[in-house]
């Protein structure tokens, strides 16, 4: 992501946050020098508040082959291909629905074989029918191994009044607990960057953990309270912010395990 693109980015989920925590600071909001300030610096006649700000993904890295959002981006290659291999093998032209389990554990290295085996299973499977119909024909995992583990479901429907054959991912998943070890890892990366002087001309010091709620590989549920607790560090606070539904959570400080009050946590 280009630098320009980036602070544009964050900007626009910094006035999501903005408009949903009631206890936003005033003052002028200008960007952070990279590399010296924080992504963003409030300022008024009090004080300047530095706010850092960081995608909360659901794996340790998005970067890493088997995260969510590696996963995601190879299962819509492989379809993109698997539906060129069908159309090389057939005449016939259909809408394909496919569905991956969310670790598919697919590898750059393995797409084109498993698109090559997924075109050819619904091109076999497709034979044994004289012609779909109103219902769908369906490839459950038991009919696609040696790949049974990479997909949930595959569906191959009649369109053709439409001139709809689009091949394309449709996954459908329950939304996981927050990934704590993710979160304590996140803060100490930030951390270490503190140590390095890359947060200065601050008199506080605020790290927005933000969360894209129709983005698969960030969406998660926040909970009422964290299992391990937040220890010291130089963040003056840390909040949880998740854009559509505006949840604002405020996870540090914990004020000694007292009860929290809304403008402790934030609001929902």
């Amino acid at each position: 992501m280009k630098a320009i693109n980036k602070d544009a980015y964050e900007r626009r989920f910094l006035e999501q946050f903005k408009g949903a925590y009631p206890y936003f600071p005033d003052g002028k909001i200008n960007k952070g020098i990279p590399g010296v300030e924080p992504d963003f610096i409030i300022t008024n006649s009090v004080e300047r508040i530095g706010i850092e700000m960081a995608r909360l993904y659901r794996d340790d890295s998005s970067k890493r082959h088997l995260s969510i959002g590696a996963q995601y981006h190879y299962q819509k290659e492989l379809v993109e291909k698997a539906a060129r291999i069908f159309s090389k093998i057939s005449n016939n032209r259909f809408r394909v629905f496919v569905s991956f389990n969310e670790r598919s554990g697919l590898h750059p290295k393995t797409i084109y074989s498993v698109a090559g085996f997924l075109a050819k299973s619904i091109h076999e499977a497709l034979l044994d029918k004289n012609s779909i119909g109103v219902n769908p024909v369906i490839l459950y995992p038991s009919m696609l191994a040696p790949y049974q583990e990479v997909f949930q479901l595959v569906q191959v429907r009649d369109q053709s009044d439409f001139f709809d054959y689009r091949w394309t991912v449709q996954n459908c998943f329950y939304v996981e607990p927050l990934n704590e070890t993710v979160l304590h890892e996140l803060i100490a990366q930030k951390e270490a960057k503190r140590g390095k002087g890359c947060y200065s001309n601050s008199d506080k010091l605020w790290l927005l953990l933000y969360m894209v709620f129709n983005d698969h590989a960030m969406e998660q549920q926040i909970p009422e309270n964290l299992a391990s607790q937040i220890c010291q560090h130089g963040f003056d606070k840390i909040i949880i912010f998740k854009t559509i539904e505006n949840t604002c959570k405020v996870i540090y400080p914990d004020y000694m395990g007292a009860p929290p009050t809304i403008a402790q946590w934030g609001v929902k």
